[in-house]
């Protein structure tokens, strides 16, 4: 049996920090599909931002594609956890491990972060999307947010560990690692504006050779094709 197995890494396709203090968020809650535009933003340094933190938060999963999805004993499985890292602490990680040549890899070098919601799923039943979509609703987010914390650039880490095993392929894909992004979003009809995030986005995708490609973009339709 062929395996793929990676270790974990740090990604971050929504959000990345150089140390001339800009942050270079891409995309948004509600952003489409064909307008993946990477913005440059200006930190704003503690930004007291209560109006950007939603109430609560949904988390959703898709398999977007697998070649054996309707081959009997194909499935995938995941776990997950969701933290919350106050704006202070995150700088003063990044800035740690900027002097040390480190990166940042562990939701373990946030000692102050906060557990949101933690998360498994697993299932057999691949043949159509809805049956590839896993969602999470209803996680409570801005009341477990000390007030004095609630800042524009604080991070959302979404720290996950898949398996994969395609039927057809005769294969089994690993995967772990960590996303962060920022509780606000673009806002649909004025871009230039935040608004709160309401839903975080884990995607997945398996080609027809067996490789594994993963995403943080939104996705409200019921395409299968990459991105």
């Amino acid at each position: 049996m062929a395996r793929s197995k990676s270790a974990t890494i740090f990604i971050a396709p929504l959000i990345s920090l150089t140390l001339l203090a800009y942050f270079f968020t891409v995309g948004g809650q509600a952003q489409g599909q064909n307008s993946k535009v990477t913005r440059i933003r200006s930190l704003e340094p503690n930004l007291y931002s209560p109006n950007l933190y939603a109430d609560r938060l949904k988390m959703k999963f898709t398999l977007i594609n697998l070649p054996g999805a309707s081959q009997p004993g194909s499935y995938w499985e995941i776990s997950y956890k969701l933290y919350y890292i106050s704006e202070a602490e995150y700088r003063k990680v990044i800035m740690q491990s900027g002097r040390g040549g480190g990166t940042i890899t562990e939701s373990t070098q946030f000692p102050e972060k906060i557990l949101l919601t933690t998360g498994h799923y697993k299932s057999w039943h691949l043949g159509i999307l809805r049956q590839r979509t896993h969602i999470q609703d209803g996680i409570t987010f801005k009341a477990k947010i000390p007030d004095k914390d609630r800042t524009k650039f604080a991070i959302l880490m979404t720290n996950y560990s898949i398996k994969i095993y395609d039927a057809k392929l005769k294969s089994t894909v690993y995967r772990s690692g960590i996303w962060l992004t920022n509780p606000f979003a673009d806002d649909t009809a004025q871009p230039q504006n935040a608004v709160p995030r309401t839903v975080i986005y884990t995607n997945f995708y398996v080609s027809p050779n067996g490789e594994l490609f993963e995403s943080q973009w939104p996705r409200d339709n019921n395409s299968t094709d990459w991105p």
